[in-house]
């Protein structure tokens, strides 16, 4: 009976740090699968609520636009997974680290960072259902930003499309994505891009 009790926790502590060893973000790793990618494809590490999110490892296209008040990014995987980041602020490039942060407060209010993060995925393609978040709280950072790649940071809290902004519906959010050579949107501020190193 003790043999069992012993086996049977083992398994368990087993079971319960296989469930939990990929909750960190590894930038390393992240930063080796990018060097294999093709240029203008992302890699995405995202834990939503402590777990993968999307399928580790596959790559997603990009598209990638930016203009003096705003930083577009269009990101899809071959699994129709998707995510939407779009950043506004006037003249976000100039600012060292460049980072934006939004609360409930920030809202709607011209006058601080409107940040819009969305990321979905189809859980079931037969019946096109899917599971989607939105930030509700949070901060990005646009850790680096040049020619060979883009490497964005966030962490925070999403809720589901619908779901009232309160504390309960919250899931917590932490991931980057790194993007090989970014292919810039035709739209993109030519003069933005050739100031990037």
């Amino acid at each position: 009976m003790k043999k069992k009790v012993i086996y049977w926790f083992l398994i368990t502590l087993l079971f319960n740090s296989s469930c939990h060893k990929n909750e960190k973000l590894d930038l390393v790793a992240l930063s080796n699968q990018a060097t294999l990618l093709k240029d203008g494809d992302a890699t995405v590490q995202i834990f939503i609520n402590h777990r993968d999110f999307f399928v580790p490892g596959l790559p997603f296209n990009t598209q990638v636009r930016v203009l003096p008040q705003s930083f577009k990014v269009s990101l899809m995987d071959s699994a129709k997974s998707n995510i939407e980041i779009e950043l506004i602020k006037n003249n976000w490039n100039k600012t060292t680290p460049i980072s934006f942060t939004l609360t409930n407060t920030t809202l709607g209010n011209p006058m601080v960072d409107q940040v819009i993060f969305m990321a979905g995925k189809l859980i079931n393609e037969a019946s096109q259902i899917g599971e989607g978040y939105i930030l509700a709280e949070g901060k990005i950072e646009i850790k680096e930003l040049t020619k060979a790649r883009i490497l964005i940071e966030l962490e925070g809290n999403l809720t589901k499309p619908g779901t009232a902004t309160i504390p309960e519906n919250y899931v917590p959010i932490q991931g980057a994505i790194i993007i090989k050579r970014p292919k810039f949107t035709p739209d993109s501020s030519k003069d933005l891009i050739l100031s990037l190193k």
